[in-house]
């Protein structure tokens, strides 16, 4: 063996402002290729949940290596596994330094585009998961670079940055409809004053899932997020929907009222019963993000729409209205080929 073929080159990925995070591969054929990454805005994932990047390979020239086919005429090779803690920090899903290879054997002047998945440890290894970013190489004939946003064909497309918005009330449909209180969230606006379900106009402006039909797995989800000095913080999940002019998953939740039917045609829940929460206290904020469907997070992941606190004492009814992200999650990759 030459010293060529037996030397190894460092694959770097550099997170934006962060640490240097470095892997390497030993490649016989296609030796002495490195990758350079950087990444911004990408949500906090933890738990079971963690990203993996991708690069797809031409079908016919990734047999012999025995990928699994997915993705038209061409297969997926991973090319790292990371997390993101809520400083921002990469590091690899067994912690430390998160690890990016190019896998030996594959001609770096090949690679087509690239995707960030959602996985779970309990997932398929070889498959991607929910496609969160993607993009396409562009370059040179000696250097390749991809740029992965929420708009990438093979993610969500440009309907996710398109026009977006979020509006809701405080209510208790299920309840007595003629004394509303701060015990309910639904997601409308209302059209006159008197609150009745007739004049219910939807108030969050999302485009329907799956946005993508060839990137399924996605659905939305409200919470809401309750932040309490000396106490950590709560994220409180309510149904999952994927259009939002009619009810969620959960209806009016296990807290409605005596009239759990009695509920505006929109995604919300009332806090009636059970654990009843007065969402106007000043220690509830909202959020209504894009989760996948196959992986159960205990926080949310995308944020479409958000308001960081609901105004303490706010009367019932009154219409809030939340912002969108000012900043996306991307990804950048250089690759010498």
């Amino acid at each position: 063996m030459t010293s060529r073929t037996s030397s190894i080159l460092l694959a770097c990925a550099l997170l934006l402002g962060g640490p240097l995070f470095t892997g390497c591969t030993n490649d016989p054929i296609y030796a002495e290729k490195g990758i350079r990454v950087r990444t911004a805005n990408l949500p906090a994932i933890g738990g079971d949940a963690y990203y993996e990047l991708w690069f797809s390979y031409p079908k016919s020239e990734a047999d012999p290596k025995h990928p699994t086919p997915d993705h038209e005429d061409a297969a997926y090779v991973s090319i790292g596994k990371f997390r993101v803690d809520d400083a921002g920090a990469v590091t690899a899903i067994g912690g430390g330094q998160a690890v990016f290879n190019t896998p030996a054997g594959y001609n770096p002047g090949l690679y087509m585009d690239a995707i960030l998945t959602v996985e779970s440890t309990g997932g398929k290894d070889t498959i991607p998961g929910p496609r969160m970013l993607s993009g396409a190489f562009l370059g040179t004939a000696s250097l390749g670079r991809d740029t992965l946003t929420l708009a990438g064909g093979d993610a969500f497309g440009e309907p996710i940055l398109g026009t977006i918005g979020g509006g809701f009330i405080l209510d208790t449909p299920t309840n007595d409809s003629a004394n509303p209180s701060a015990n309910g969230i639904w997601f409308v606006r209302l059209a006159d004053s008197l609150g009745t379900i007739g004049t219910a106009i939807p108030g969050l402006l999302l485009p329907s899932q799956p946005i993508n039909k060839n990137n399924p797995d996605w659905t939305y989800q409200a919470w809401l997020v309750r932040t309490r000095a000396g106490s950590p913080t709560e994220y409180i999940p309510l149904g999952h929907f994927d259009i939002s002019t009619a009810a969620d998953s959960t209806a009016a939740g296990a807290g409605a009222g005596p009239f759990p039917g009695r509920i505006y045609p929109s995604p919300g829940e009332d806090f009636v019963t059970g654990t009843p929460r007065t969402l106007n206290d000043g220690t509830y904020g909202v959020i209504v993000s894009a989760e996948p469907t196959t992986i159960a997070l205990g926080r949310p992941l995308l944020p479409m729409v958000t308001l960081d606190r609901i105004p303490a004492g706010v009367p019932p009814r009154t219409t809030l209205i939340a912002t969108t992200p000012t900043a996306y999650p991307r990804i950048e990759v250089e690759l010498d080929r």
